[in-house]
């Protein structure tokens, strides 16, 4: 899921991505990257507001097992912050 998401980005087709994100994480709600896909994929598609509240739900699901996100998940998540293109996220 991860790989497919990744082309799909890749290729631009940020709905696609945003589908395949969305079964990794519903697969594995503590796997860092599915919400990170996730949040670039929703930001490819125009929807900033969208990522910050998936942003928010990785924050929240990951207190919830004691954990907290990654460094490369707060970088990713600040760089779509600051982004001003939404066409393509880092």
């Amino acid at each position: 899921l991860e790989a497919i998401c990744e082309v799909e980005l890749e290729a631009m087709r940020a709905d696609e991505a945003e589908r395949a994100a969305r079964r990794l994480i519903a697969t594995d709600n503590l796997r860092e990257s599915g919400y990170r896909l996730l949040m670039r994929a929703l930001v490819a598609s125009g929807n900033r507001g969208q990522a910050t509240r998936v942003w928010e739900e990785c924050r929240t699901t990951l207190a919830s097992a004691g954990a907290s996100p990654s460094a490369d998940t707060e970088r990713l998540y600040r760089a779509l912050v600051r982004s001003a293109g939404g066409a393509r996220a880092p």
